[in-house]
């Protein structure tokens, strides 16, 4: 059920993404990396908001889970980019086709870490300082 949630969470802010991303490229003119950073940029706090309520019900600080989620994505986001300049400006691919095989390698890589490190269960909440709830 968990990868489920994570699938459709996951579709969702990948639809937001794409969105921007194609039509920032075919109807905007952006260079394809620019134009995949800045839709990223967008997906990032819907991306998060998403995993950590829906599809993982974490219930531990947001900070701590803020940040690793922040390593996670930009990691899966340097794999996107790692291909798409391999795919584009190595081999002449149209970038419109390597953005979506670099999107479904990210998948799989960034749901694992979700599940095991940015929101994992059984992991005691951070602590709550005096006059600091959550």
């Amino acid at each position: 059920m968990q990868l489920a949630r994570y699938l459709i969470a996951g579709a969702a802010a990948n639809v937001l993404v794409l969105a921007l991303y194609y039509t920032s490229t075919l109807w905007g003119g952006l260079e394809p990396k620019l134009a995949l950073t800045l839709a990223s940029s967008f997906g990032f706090v819907f991306s998060y908001l998403a995993n950590r309520g829906w599809a993982f019900r974490y219930t531990g600080g947001h900070i701590a889970s803020a940040a690793r989620f922040g390593m996670g994505y930009l990691c899966s986001f340097s794999i996107q980019l790692a291909i798409l300049h391999l795919g584009v400006d190595w081999f002449g691919l149209p970038h419109q086709g390597v953005v979506l095989f670099g999107l479904i390698s990210a998948t799989a890589f960034f749901f694992l870490l979700q599940r095991f490190w940015v929101f994992p269960t059984g992991r005691r909440s951070e602590p709550v300082q005096a006059g600091m709830g959550q």
